[in-house]
């Protein structure tokens, strides 16, 4: 399950983790989702969603390698996507300045 909601996951700890570095309540609204930082670095709206789609499908596809295969070697691919996906969003600036 944690596979099938990588990216929805993600973007949560992003956001979050971007507003209180920014010391701001993680409660309160904001353009530091990933969709946004896509966006900000010059990825076009639809291409943007697309992108995230996209990648929730890897995800997905990755999910089902792990409960089809007995070898854990797919749960530390989608792990270290993940890890990967963190490091990248959280490089790209949270708010135009």
């Amino acid at each position: 399950p944690i596979a099938l909601l990588a990216i929805p996951i993600l973007d949560t700890t992003v956001a979050v983790v971007s507003r209180l570095y920014r010391d701001i309540s993680p409660f309160t609204g904001g353009r530091d989702h990933l969709s946004h930082r896509l966006m900000r670095i010059g990825i076009h709206r639809k291409y943007a969603a697309i992108t995230l789609w996209a990648a929730s499908g890897v995800f997905g596809l990755l999910a089902y390698a792990i409960y089809q295969s007995e070898n854990s070697i797919f749960a530390y691919i989608a792990g270290a996507g993940w890890v990967a996906l963190l490091a990248f969003f959280l490089r790209i600036p949270s708010e135009d300045k």
